[in-house]
């Protein structure tokens, strides 16, 4: 089953992971058929692997659903995704953490784990929480070597999510609107005003401070905006990715 000890531990945990981010980041045709997620799953996960998914509800930790899937299910959940408008994902685990668990076997612990998702349409869905991998080495040879690097289990408690759109995803009349500065000016005024003059000299003081720049000066207008519809639910992701995970 395993190969030797001293093949994992010391980041090629960490660097496996970042392999499967990138084979989910491939954007190309073959995204929109089972059998290229089947060779990807295949690639990086154990057969009998497992992913535990948790996702929470409107960004609020009352109610949460838990999944926990097998790798054809896996497969099927980036296929299902990648036919619901899905471009690409990738893991960002910035501040991972490798260690050795037993022989030929690590853990990687990443507590501000995020799973980016990007759609067609602009959107770009960001899943953020706790991550935790443990991957094992195997008596496959592979890229030259006589092992490969499997993943056994990985836990996911998205703990909240955050939407964002490019702006060229979002359609309407453009213009450019400059932006005039202001100079601070003093108001005589009576004793009443006195105080929201003063306040009001300040601020405007303090924003001469900084130089206004040429991109400060000018702002994009867009008259009758019109974005494209929320493509995912109140757990953050597409419905129909939801529905997979279900019915798994």
């Amino acid at each position: 089953m395993f190969y030797r000890p001293n093949v994992v531990g010391a980041g090629q945990g960490v660097y496996r992971l970042m392999q499967f981010s990138s084979a989910i980041a491939n954007d190309n045709g073959e995204r929109l058929t089972f059998e290229h997620w089947a060779q990807v799953v295949n690639e990086y996960f154990s057969p009998q692997a497992n992913w535990k998914l948790t996702l929470w509800k409107d960004n609020e930790r009352r109610e949460a659903k838990l999944f926990e899937i097998v790798p054809d299910v896996i497969a099927m959940l980036l296929l299902v995704s990648s036919q619901s408008g899905v471009r690409s994902m990738n893991f960002v685990l910035d501040g991972a953490r490798e260690r050795s668990y037993t022989l030929g076997t690590s853990v990687i612990d990443c507590p501000n784990a995020q799973w980016v998702w990007r759609f067609y349409d602009g959107h770009v869905i960001t899943l953020r929480g706790a991550f935790t991998c443990q991957i094992s080495a195997y008596n496959i040879p592979s890229d030259g070597l006589p092992y490969t690097l499997k993943i056994d289990s990985m836990t996911f408690d998205a703990l909240s999510y955050e939407r964002m759109i490019t702006l060229d995803a979002i359609r309407g009349t453009r213009g450019v609107e400059n932006i005039q500065k202001t100079p601070a000016t003093t108001t005589q005024g009576s004793p009443d005003n006195a105080s929201s003059t003063s306040i009001n000299t300040v601020k405007s003081e303090e924003s001469n401070d900084r130089p206004m720049s040429e991109t400060d000066s000018r702002s994009i207008v867009i008259e009758h905006a019109v974005l494209p519809p929320d493509p995912i639910n109140a757990f953050g992701i597409p419905q129909a990715s939801m529905r997979c995970l279900e019915v798994s």
